[in-house]
């Protein structure tokens, strides 16, 4: 199977996921989870990709990697593709990894002559060579800012928005064009579960854009899951409907149909004016084609009519077809 036919969920289990769980039930639960016979619950999902947690430079590893081993052959012998996430500098432990049996690794960084495949975790702009799975890091999870008093939050002048991440997806796959882009985003922890519909806006989130979410669940209803809770039950197969949508539609293009565009680097001095711009434009729900001065190609201004252009890293020859075609060039 190739990697951009995988289809990840985070399965946290063990005693290296346990030990940042608040509550007894929550650490009950992950030792379950981290029994093989609980692969059962992704018997006729869509999911055939696992990143389990493997190392995070705490005491507990040993004893994760260690008790990992059920788990990962039976996730095997069910044809999963399995990758371990590790946490800090990862060269320590990819001996270790490729001796467990994993396909891969999630590392916080780029790692040379790794044994195994070894994916960072890297920023939306980032002109690192392309990796066939480009996990992008900084992804928001996709709902609106409450306060602590559970009431929407907006800025001084404006109406409560919806945090989203189809830019930055955007613009990991116009720079790494052959990259299946994973968005990294993470529950945020709460009293109460996520509510169902908020796990499907996630999935489609991503997808979209044309990439695809690590499926993380929250604590809550991990231990709904195996309590068997309806709560959680309903949440799952909420989920799972959404996944399976997506992934049913995956030769659907998802190009982005505008007449606006953005030319910068999005990196460097033109980071944080670029990347808001285009998060300011898609959340107006006025997209802008992403283009960058390293990604032109011949026609790459066709159907523009107007082009903001933040940062001087591009030569005025080049946007001259864009205004001989009466585009506005904004600069």
């Amino acid at each position: 199977m190739s990697p951009n036919e995988w289809v990840p969920i985070r399965w946290s289990s063990g005693p290296l996921d346990a030990d940042s769980r608040t509550t007894e039930s929550e650490r009950e639960a992950l030792g379950a989870l981290h029994r093989p016979a609980a692969l059962d619950l992704l018997t006729g999902t869509p999911f055939n990709c696992l990143v389990l947690s493997f190392a995070t430079g705490k005491e507990q590893d040993a004893e994760q990697q260690k008790t990992l081993a059920p788990l990962i052959e039976e996730a095997k012998r069910r044809q999963f593709t399995v990758l371990g996430r590790i946490i800090g500098p990862a060269e320590t432990y990819l001996s270790a990894a490729r001796t467990a049996g994993l396909d891969g690794v999630i590392t916080d960084a780029p790692v040379a002559n790794s044994p195994l495949p070894a994916f960072a975790v890297t920023g939306a702009a980032s002109l690192e060579d392309s990796q066939s799975i480009l996990p992008v890091k900084g992804c928001e999870w996709p709902a609106v800012r409450l306060s602590r008093s559970g009431n929407a939050e907006s800025g001084p002048t404006g109406y409560p928005w919806v945090n989203a991440n189809g830019w930055r997806i955007q613009l990991a796959r116009t720079l790494h064009p052959s990259a299946t882009v994973w968005s990294m985003a993470e529950p945020r922890k709460a009293q109460v579960p996520v509510r169902p519909e908020l796990y499907a806006l996630a999935v489609a989130d991503a997808a979209a854009y044309g990439g695809r979410w690590l499926v993380t669940l929250d604590s809550h209803t991990q231990t709904g899951l195996v309590k068997q809770s309806t709560e959680a039950r309903e949440a799952w197969a909420t989920l799972v409907k959404a996944v399976r949508f997506f992934e049913l539609r995956r030769k659907v293009s998802t190009e982005v149909i505008t007449r606006f565009g953005i030319l910068s680097t999005f990196a460097g001095e033109n980071e944080a004016v670029a990347q808001e711009s285009l998060n300011l434009s898609f959340r107006r729900q006025f997209p802008a084609r992403i283009l960058h001065p390293s990604r032109l190609g011949n026609k790459w201004s066709n159907g523009l009519r107007a082009i903001a252009v933040i940062g001087n890293e591009t030569d005025r020859n080049v946007l001259q077809p864009a205004l001989d075609a009466g585009a506005t060039v904004l600069a």
